[in-house]
């Protein structure tokens, strides 16, 4: 998928695949495609400031995102409520 990229991944590609995103996330999976975290554009700068070499996408991510499993039906307004200033909520199996 094209917003997801692999913790293993080098810094540079996440640099590009999050420049080409319309809503600036990438989701972090391991090589099981198990969700580990997430990168935002302000998560990128953030850590580009800090950080001159050896840059890790590891270091930069969210290692604690919040997420939802897959299911039939949602009711959006009480996810909207719950998740109040989350503006992107990854949805996973259980797999």
């Amino acid at each position: 998928m094209k917003n997801t990229i692999n913790v293993n991944s080098h810094f540079d590609l996440c640099f590009s695949k999050l420049e080409k995103l319309k809503d600036k996330i990438l989701i972090v999976v391991d090589n099981k495609r198990k969700l580990i975290g997430t990168i935002t554009d302000g998560d990128l700068r953030r850590y580009i400031i800090k950080k001159k070499k050896n840059r890790k996408i590891s270091e930069m991510m969210n290692k604690k995102p919040k997420y939802i499993f897959e299911q039939k039906k949602y009711n959006y307004q009480k996810l909207k409520n719950k998740f109040l200033n989350i503006n992107y909520l990854p949805i996973v199996n259980k797999k």
